[in-house]
Parts: C-alpha cells; sequence; structure tokens
C-alpha cells in the first residue's frame, strides 16, 4: 500500500466510516500527513539537486576529456569518480585548496617552478632567499606547506556554502 493510499483509508475511517475521532486523533493526523508532506518536498528537491549536479558534473567532465557523451569508458569513469565517498571527495578537495594555496605564494613571491638543475644558481639563490621570506610569515609558511585547510575546515565550509545554497534558491 503506498503512503497515499494508507491517508487516505485513515482518513476514511476516521471521518465516519468505523471509527469516531476526537480532536486529538484528527491533529495527531494532521501532524503525521504534514510530516509526510514535508518529507516527500525535502526527498524531492534533494533529487532535483542530485540530478541537476550530475549533469553540471557530467557537463563539466565531458569538456575536460574532450570525449561524447557517447563514450563508454568516459561515462564509467565518470561513474567511477561520483561514486566515491563523500570522505574522499571532500579530501581531494583539500588537496586541491593546499595546491593553489601554494602555488598563489609561488605566484606572488615570483619563485621558479622550474626544477633546480635547469635554471641558474642565480635564480635558484634568488629563489631561496624568497622561499625562506615565505617560512618566516606563518601564513605564508602553511600555504607552502600545504597545511591551510584542513578537512574539517572544507568539510565545515562546504556544508555552510550548500545550506546557504538551498536557504537562497529553495526555501
Amino acid at each position: 500500500m503506498t503512503i497515499n493510499k494508507a491517508i487516505k483509508k485513515i482518513l476514511w475511517r476516521v471521518t465516519g466510516n468505523g471509527w469516531t475521532a476526537t480532536e486529538d486523533d484528527i491533529t495527531a493526523i494532521n501532524s503525521i500527513i504534514d510530516y509526510i508532506n514535508m518529507e516527500n518536498a525535502s526527498h524531492t528537491l534533494n533529487n532535483e539537486l542530485e540530478f541537476k549536479l550530475y549533469v553540471i558534473s557530467f557537463m563539466d567532465s565531458l569538456i575536460i576529456q574532450n570525449t561524447s557523451v557517447f563514450d563508454p569508458i568516459h561515462q564509467k569513469e565518470f561513474h567511477k569518480r561520483i561514486g566515491r565517498s563523500k570522505e574522499c571527495i571532500i579530501d581531494d578537495l583539500r588537496k586541491l585548496l593546499n595546491n593553489i594555496a601554494q602555488n598563489q605564494i609561488i605566484a606572488d613571491r615570483d619563485i621558479s617552478t622550474e626544477h633546480p638543475m635547469t635554471v641558474s644558481d642565480e635564480i635558484n639563490k634568488k629563489d631561496l632567499i624568497k622561499l625562506n621570506d615565505a617560512i618566516k610569515n606563518p601564513i605564508e609558511k602553511a600555504m607552502l606547506f600545504g597545511d591551510v585547510w584542513s578537512f574539517k575546515k572544507v568539510i565545515i565550509n562546504m556544508t555552510n556554502m550548500y545550506n546557504q545554497f538551498k536557504e537562497d534558491y529553495y526555501d
């Protein structure tokens, strides 16, 4: 029996067909109906968000991989990637954010990204001085060594961003 049929059956019973409902019974039944309706709306919203995120992610992966929607290998790899645990995905984001922070310091300080053996000793010395200066600053040191974004910080920030998104667009 579906939820809708069950509710109709109970409503039929309490409206004089075998059971006389009190005001408390009616309030209780209405509370249950309201709860079910709220859960259904939430479930629909989650399915809609999940579907839209799937489509956007798939489009982005097509662009990045420069492939077709009909490529079965791409589809399999895409499904494998999004099928990973939330913790793995958050950790990937943490690593990416720390890498971006590292690259920002290297770019801001104009530190060479070439292998030390391929540049002159003069450039290596200048880069070492720049790195030593950066390490003296605690914030830049954390950025250089990938310690800016912890797993906890990332999950808190992503949860807040997601909740703000739902509030802005769906409440």
